[in-house]
C-alpha cells in the first residue's frame, strides 16, 4: 500500500464494546498508530492503514495526501460550479491579481481557460440569458458585467454601471426575469431588477452584509437568498415573492460572521445554513424550518478563525460531515448532520480557502485546499 494513504476513523466513546486493536491506550484516546489501542477501549480516531483497498470500516474519513495542483495560475479563492452542464465539477479560480479563470477536469490534471484580466471581485453563476446555458455575472469595475455562454466560451453582453463598486454578487430568480443582488465597498446590499431602467433597490438587512446561496428557503415556489450581517452577529432570510425581496427571520449566530454556506442537515429537502463566524471562532448550523423559521442546533468551536467549510459524506455513511478550514489546518465533524461527535484532524496545514467538487464519473468527493496562492486536492480514497 503507497504510503501517502492513510485512514482516519471516528469511533464513539460510547462503543466501549469495540475493539481497535492490542495496545494499552486509556479510554477516548487519540491514537495515531495501530498498537495504541487497546480490544476494549473507545478510541476516537486512529490511522489504521486500510485505504485504498475497499477494507476499510463504515465510518472511517479515508483521503489520500493533498497534492499541489500545479498546471494552473496562481489562485487567492475557487468555488465549484458546473458550467457546461456535464455534471462533472470544474473551478472558478480568482488569482491573487484579481483575473478569472475557469478550470475544467482533463484526464488527471486542470485546464485553465482565462475569462477576465480584472481585478474581479466575485462571480456568480446561472441562467441569465434566457436559454439553458450557465451564464457568469462578474463584479468588476465600473460595476457587475454579464458575460453569456455561447458555444463553450463567454462573451461580454451588459455592463451595468452602479453607483458604488461591487465587492459580491448573486443571481436570484424572479417572476418577471433575474434579479441581480450586490454587496457594495461599504458593505450595503441591492438588488438589480430586471430591466435596463431599473433603480437598485436598497436592502434592508445592514451595513456590513455578506451574500449567501440563493435557494428555497420556504414552502412557495420562489428562489430566496440568505445573508449575514459580521456587526449584527445575524443571519437573515431575503424572500422572493415573485417581484423582489422581503424581509425574513433572522438569527443570532456566532460574533462576526463573513460568509453562510448551504447544505441539507435536516434532509428535509431546504436549504440549512453553515456561517463561518471569525471573531468568535465557531461554524454556526443553521437550521431551515417550515415557512423560513431558523434556529440553530448549535456550533462547531475551532481554536482559529474559519476560512472555508464544505458539508459532504466524507465517511459514505448516508450522514453529512463538516470540513471546515482554518490557520491550524483542515478539520472534521463526522456526522454532524444529526450529532455532533469529536473533531478530527484531517491535516494541519493553514488554509486559506476550501470547497469540494466531483471530477470524475463516481460519485466521490475531492476536497480542493487554498494553501497560499496554490491550490491542493485531497482525494478521497474508497
Amino acid at each position: 500500500m503507497s504510503p501517502r494513504l492513510r485512514t482516519l476513523a471516528l469511533v464513539g466513546a460510547t462503543l466501549g464494546g469495540g475493539a481497535c486493536f492490542d495496545g494499552d491506550a486509556t479510554v477516548g484516546a487519540v491514537c495515531s498508530q495501530a498498537s495504541d489501542c487497546g480490544p476494549h477501549q473507545g478510541c476516537r480516531h486512529e490511522l489504521c492503514g486500510r485505504c485504498g483497498d475497499g477494507a476499510h470500516a463504515e465510518g472511517e474519513l479515508c483521503f489520500a495526501d493533498a497534492v499541489a495542483v500545479t498546471d494552473v495560475p496562481a489562485v487567492a479563492s475557487v468555488r465549484a460550479v458546473d458550467l457546461d452542464g456535464d455534471g462533472r465539477g470544474e473551478l472558478l479560480s480568482l488569482g491573487p491579481d484579481g483575473g478569472l479563470s475557469w478550470l475544467r477536469p482533463h484526464g488527471g490534471s486542470l485546464v485553465a481557460m482565462p475569462l477576465h484580466p480584472g481585478p474581479v471581485a466575485a462571480s456568480a453563476d446561472g441562467a441569465i440569458a434566457g436559454d439553458d446555458g450557465r451564464d457568469l455575472v462578474l463584479a468588476a469595475s465600473p460595476g457587475l458585467l454579464v458575460l453569456e455562454q455561447r458555444d463553450d466560451a463567454f462573451v461580454g453582453v451588459q455592463t451595468l454601471t452602479l453607483p458604488l463598486p461591487a465587492v459580491e454578487v448573486a443571481i436570484v430568480p424572479l417572476a418577471q426575469g433575474v434579479a441581480l443582488a450586490w454587496v457594495d465597498e461599504a458593505g450595503s446590499a441591492w438588488l438589480q431588477l430586471p430591466g435596463d431602467d431599473a433603480v437598485p433597490q436598497a436592502l434592508s438587512v445592514g451595513t456590513a452584509v455578506h451574500l449567501g446561496p440563493v435557494g428555497r428557503f420556504d414552502d412557495d415556489a420562489h428562489d430566496d437568498l440568505a445573508v449575514v450581517d459580521t456587526r449584527a452577529n445575524r443571519v437573515q432570510l431575503l424572500h422572493g415573492d415573485g417581484t423582489t425581496l422581503v424581509p425574513g427571520a433572522t438569527l443570532t449566530v456566532g460574533r462576526g460572521p463573513v460568509a453562510a454556506i448551504g447544505w441539507d442537515r435536516t434532509g428535509d429537502g431546504r436549504t440549512d445554513l453553515l456561517t463561518l463566524d471569525v471573531t468568535g471562532r465557531t461554524v454556526t448550523m443553521v437550521d431551515v424550518g417550515a415557512g423560513g423559521a431558523l434556529s440553530s442546533p448549535g456550533a462547531l468551536a475551532l481554536a482559529a478563525a474559519p476560512t472555508g467549510a464544505v458539508a459532504i459524506d466524507g465517511d459514505f455513511d448516508g450522514v453529512l460531515d463538516v470540513f471546515v478550514g482554518s490557520v491550524r489546518g483542515i478539520t472534521v465533524w463526522r456526522a454532524a448532520g444529526s450529532e455532533t461527535l469529536d473533531a478530527v484532524h484531517l491535516d494541519t496545514r493553514a488554509v486559506d480557502g476550501l470547497t469540494h467538487a466531483r471530477f470524475g464519473p463516481l460519485p466521490l468527493p475531492t476536497l480542493l485546499a487554498v494553501r497560499g496562492a496554490m491550490l491542493e486536492r485531497i482525494e478521497v480514497d474508497p
